[in-house]
Order: C-alpha cells, then structure tokens, then sequence
C-alpha cells in the first residue's frame, strides 16, 4: 500500500459512511490484523505518528511495546509520552547508523597521507553529506538535537584525520630527505668538498637534491615546514663544517711554509 487508505469516510454533511476500496483492500489480507486507535487534541501529530508506523515496522513495534509497558504500570498511556519514547529510541538508532556510515566512506575514500588538504576537506565534505541525507531520511519527528551531535561527531572524526594525515605526511618527508641527502653525506665523510670548488660542488648537490624533494613531494601536507627545517639546518651544519675545515687546512699549510721558510733562513 504506498498510502493510507481510510476505512471510514466523514462527509461533510456528517453521515459516516464505509469506504468500499479498503473494504476490498482489507479481503485481500489473510493475516491477523492490530487495531491502532489515536486519540488526542487537533493538529497534535496523530496523522503524521500513523503515517510513519504505516511505513516503518519497528516504530509500530516500539509503539506497542511502549503501550503495554504503560499499562502494565498501572498507567494510560499518553500520545505525547509514547511519541516522545519513540523520537528517541528511533533516532538514536539513527544517529549511530550515521556515524557509521561516515566513517565506514572516509576509510573508503581517504588514504593517508592524502594529496592536498583540499582533498581532504572534499573527501569530508561528501561523506558528512551522505550521513545526513541518510540521517534525515530514516529521522523521526523533531530530530534537531541528533543532527547537531551527528555533526560534532562527524567533526571529531575529521579532526583526527587531519592530526593524522599532519603526522603521516612528517613521517613521510623525514624519510624522503634522509633518502635524498644520503649520497651527500656519504661525499661528505669522505671528504669529498675539502677539495677545491668542493664547496660549489655541495651547494650544487644540496640544490638538486631539494628540486627533487620538491618534485617528488607534490602533497601540500608532504610539503612540511618542520622537514624543511631540518633540510636547511642541515645544509648549514655541512656548510659550517666545510669552513672549519677549509680554515683547519689552511692553518695547516701556513704553519708547514712558516716552517720551511725558517729552515732556509736560519738565524
């Protein structure tokens, strides 16, 4: 049935009167049926409490649940008591499908470190967009309150992700520029640029081995500030040492002519 059909009609000249469709609908079930009756106050939400039981079978479910709780208490159940246990129950089940779903898609969708944060954000974008439509399909009466704890988790979530792609996308630098200056260090303990024009030569190696850093580090995220740091203090202790050993070997070789210069003149 894609819409209520009613049983009994009420004209407007007040004689009520049997609908013959769902009287022929009504032949065709040979199940047992439940009489629902709602009674309450105009405009309080009976049509549109019926209206969505009619759809979703574990909402009936609960309702009756709810009703033979109440009786059993002693107590007559209310419409606005047993719509309320029903907002809850239903949309918090919602809520956590949603969650769900959020997370379940940013797994799909997101592989750290991921290219730009501008991917990221557009990866979250379209996953908290599919959660809420899902959320807002399956809600149930005033959900408010759930959209806005569906939307701090969501963010939570996101958040994480970020720290993390951060951590994944340092991890991945510090690993690139140790590969890439691996050879200059090699060159460098074997004294390589203590030779002439071996200074030149090492500004040469160090500015190929940042294009390549460059290059091959296209992610914004990969592009880390704290790793390009490392990358300039290193090029400026190998600099720093160079000196110290351009002046040690310079020291040396005036030290041995004053040496030969006093041996030919000897006093």
């Amino acid at each position: 049935m894609e819409s209520p059909i009613p049983l009994v009609l009420n004209p407007l000249d007040g004689k009520l009167s049997v609908h013959p469709p769902a009287v022929d609908l009504l032949k065709t079930i040979d199940q047992p049926l439940v009489v629902v009756a709602m009674i309450g106050k105009y405009r309080t939400g009976k049509s549109y409490l019926l209206n969505c039981l009619a759809g979703k079978r574990k909402m009936f479910a609960h309702l009756l649940d709810t009703s033979i709780e109440l009786f059993r208490q002693g107590e007559l159940a209310c419409l606005d008591s047993v719509v309320q246990s029903l907002t809850d129950t239903e949309n918090e089940k919602t809520l956590k499908e949603a969650e769900k779903l959020y997370e379940e898609q940013m797994e799909k969708l997101v592989s750290l470190p991921i290219e730009t944060a501008k991917d990221l954000n557009k990866a979250h974008e379209k996953c908290n967009q599919e959660a809420f439509d899902m959320f807002l399909k399956w809600a149930f009466g005033n959900s408010e309150s759930y959209k806005d704890k569906l939307q701090k988790t969501m963010e939570g979530i996101f958040d994480g992700y970020c720290k993390r792609n951060k951590e994944e996308s340092s991890k991945k630098c510090k690993g690139l520029l140790e590969e890439l200056f691996q050879e200059i260090d090699v060159k460098f303990k074997a004294n390589a640029y203590a030779v002439p024009g071996g200074y030149s030569q090492d500004l040469k190696d160090q500015n190929l081995a940042i294009n390549h850093y460059n290059q091959t580090s296209r992610s914004e995220a990969e592009k880390d500030r704290q790793a390009q740091m490392e990358l300039q203090k290193a090029a400026m202790e190998q600099q720093m040492q160079m000196m110290k050993d351009i002046m040690a070997s310079v020291t040396q070789s005036n030290e041995k002519n004053m040496e030969q210069f006093m041996q030919m003149n000897p006093k």
